[in-house]
């Protein structure tokens, strides 16, 4: 899946989101993460953070793993000091 610069009409994890009647800002919210953050995962540019990945299953009721590449997966996002979004 990799990089999806038009995350808000082509991402799997975006559709599957929008067919559970979120979009990613109110997703976001639910999960309780940085709409910044979800917005990246779904890109495929940063790692899910386990709220993401808890959040996509209880939201959808289906696991994120069918719906972003496995390197978003393959390790556990870590939050850097002095970010300004929150995980």
């Amino acid at each position: 899946m990799g990089y999806n610069k038009s995350v808000a009409k082509d991402s799997a994890l975006t559709a599957e989101l929008k067919k559970a009647g979120y979009n990613l800002k109110a997703a976001a919210q639910e999960m309780g993460v940085g709409y910044q953050h979800l917005v990246n995962v779904a890109r495929g540019r940063t790692h899910a953070s386990q709220p993401v990945i808890d959040g996509f299953e209880r939201l959808t009721g289906k696991p994120i793993s069918e719906f972003v590449s496995g390197w978003v997966l393959v390790a556990p996002f870590r939050h850097h000091p002095g970010s300004q979004t929150k995980p």
